[in-house]
């Protein structure tokens, strides 16, 4: 989404705020913030000022950005879900690719809007963490949507007939 809405023209604080606001929470953007964007502000005639109202805005109150989850939190947070929704013991999933050099392990778990998704990390030979992912699985199970949790960048995976799976899009 913060790609997506950059590409529309959303200044780069906006979508700051917007991706560290965690989903259970909402920010409102200023009327500072609505103008940074262009958009032209309108409503209903009660709304609009009186010829006699200020027609300067108060200054915008400083907000508070809250600090980016951390990496072990959301691991934490997922085995949390997993443990819950597993009845006490969290689905975890492992899979090694010799032909890569890499291994990667995996936490299934059911997210707040009820879809299925996992954390993922991948390691070379050595243990050296080389991927780090937020997935969301689509329902049939063979098609995920990851976010690379340190670069931010995203692609789409597919599962074979064998149950291998295969980037088929960056985002």
């Amino acid at each position: 989404m913060a790609k997506i809405i950059k590409e529309l023209g959303v200044p780069a604080d906006i979508i700051g705020r917007m991706v560290v606001t965690p989903p259970d929470q909402m920010v409102w953007l200023t009327p500072n913030n609505l103008r940074a964007m262009g958009t032209t502000m309108t409503g209903k005639l009660v709304q609009t000022p009186t010829a006699n109202a200020p027609t300067q805005l108060p200054p915008a109150q400083p907000t508070v950005q809250a600090a980016p989850p951390k990496w072990e939190n959301i691991v934490n947070e997922a085995i949390s879900a997993s443990t819950v929704q597993h009845n006490g013991k969290p689905q975890l999933g492992r899979i090694c690719q010799p032909e890569l050099k890499t291994c990667s392990t995996a936490i299934f778990f059911t997210g707040k809007d009820g879809k299925e998704k996992m954390v993922r990390i991948a390691e070379d030979s050595s243990g050296k963490i080389i991927a780090r992912e937020l997935c969301g699985i689509n329902p049939f199970g063979d098609v995920r949507f990851c976010v690379d949790w340190d670069n931010g960048t995203t692609h789409r995976d597919m599962k074979d007939a064998n149950g291998n799976w295969t980037k088929i899009a960056d985002q």
